[in-house]
């Protein structure tokens, strides 16, 4: 899984790169000076059952404005803290590029409320309701949801994702507890995990612990092994859980929410044989995806996009034409699609046809000077 997780990583990253190279003016890198970077939003929601407005984060992914599509939500405890909040929207932003479908990001503010079980069951209890009973109904009002949910917790948090799971376990389709504090109520949480799973025959539901191997010895590293026996000995057989050490990383390792997005959706990422099929091949793939996980998942621009790649590298431009044109139907918003496509009618010799993409590929990126200097050149052609 380790092997999987980098190599996956690495075809991620190297694939960025070569977009990169596609031109130096990459807006990344061509922005004003003194301009800020934003990666989310505050925004607030009124709370009856907490009695006050509560604040929360939000991080839309790529293309969100100008699609109509609808996205899974993560749901991040202490999410206001920005720390955590970038690195949780770094990590999605990465992984939705092609290993994962993209989602929504939402940051939950818990520094006011209690979150430890067993030690402020009231205000525990409290907020388990204002997730479930309002803030999740306000999110799906108010953005492109998808009717699927993932938790991420983080130490003490951690603890409480993982009671909200046992409490609750319909609210959440997923849970990513990192270093949970189970030290504060071991038992309780054992007996409560042990009631449920004696309840529940099946329970289709994701849970992923991670922690360091310097960890808290006593809080954390000592106290999950009672909860790992619970789980062999009594989880439903459907229920997918995974308990990973990190040998060299402390308290809440950093790959946390990385490694539980990579383990929850391992074979997102279409294989290169798959790939060479084509997109008939594709479609079927994520259409199997579908059915697993319940919500639409749509064959990602990047699948379709490497299969009609090979054909360019092979200098088969007439094969590219249909291909890219497809890709086009289904994402319009592709700068790279129109000029690809743009590129493939050039070089069969249709110069109108090339001038109408290299130009649509300017109105979505104006300061892309490579398909300005083709056009230039088609220009002076005629």
């Amino acid at each position: 899984m380790q092997e999987m997780k980098f190599a996956t990583a690495l075809i991620a990253l190297f694939t960025t790169l070569f977009l990169l190279t596609l031109n130096v003016d990459n807006p990344c890198l061509a922005q004003d000076n003194g301009e800020d970077v934003v990666i989310g939003k505050y925004c607030k929601v009124e709370s009856k059952i907490l009695g006050e407005e509560q604040t929360y984060l939000v991080h839309l992914p790529s293309g969100y404005e100008s699609s109509q599509e609808r996205y899974p939500v993560v749901y991040c405890m202490n999410g206001t803290m920005l720390s955590n909040f970038a690195v949780s929207t770094a990590t999605l932003d990465r992984l939705g590029f092609e290993l994962i479908p993209q989602m929504i990001l939402i940051g939950i503010d818990s520094s006011r409320a209690g979150v430890i079980p067993c030690r402020d069951q009231e205000k525990v209890d409290k907020l388990v309701s204002y997730i479930q009973e309002e803030l999740v109904p306000h999110i799906d009002k108010n953005y492109r949801t998808e009717n699927y949910r993932i938790l991420f917790g983080q130490s003490n948090t951690a603890l409480f994702s993982i009671y909200l799971m046992l409490s609750r376990p319909d609210a959440f389709d997923a849970v990513i507890a990192a270093s949970p504090s189970f030290n504060w109520c071991s038992e309780f949480i054992n007996e409560k995990a042990e009631r449920l799973f004696a309840e529940r025959g099946s329970l289709k539901k994701f849970l992923y612990i991670p922690f360091g191997g310097r960890d808290y010895k006593e809080l954390v590293v000592d106290s999950i092994p009672p909860f790992v026996e619970v789980l062999k000995a009594k989880a439903p057989a459907d229920m997918h859980w995974q308990v990973e050490l990190m040998e060299n990383d402390g308290h809440v390792p950093i790959a946390s929410l990385n490694n539980g997005l990579l383990e929850l959706f391992p074979d997102f990422l279409a294989s290169d044989e798959l790939r060479a099929q084509g997109i008939e091949a594709l479609d079927a793939h994520y259409l199997e995806l579908t059915r697993r996980y319940g919500f639409e998942i749509s064959t990602p621009e990047e699948a379709i996009f490497d299969f009609a790649y090979q054909f360019r590298r092979q200098q088969k431009f007439a094969e590219m034409v249909p291909i890219f044109k497809e890709l086009l139907r289904r994402y319009p918003g592709s700068w790279r699609s129109n000029f690809f496509l743009a590129e493939a009618y050039q070089n069969t010799g249709e110069k109108e046809l090339a001038l109408e993409f290299y130009r649509k590929t300017l109105e979505i990126r104006p300061d892309f000077n490579t398909a300005k200097q083709r056009i230039e050149a088609l220009e002076k052609e005629k």
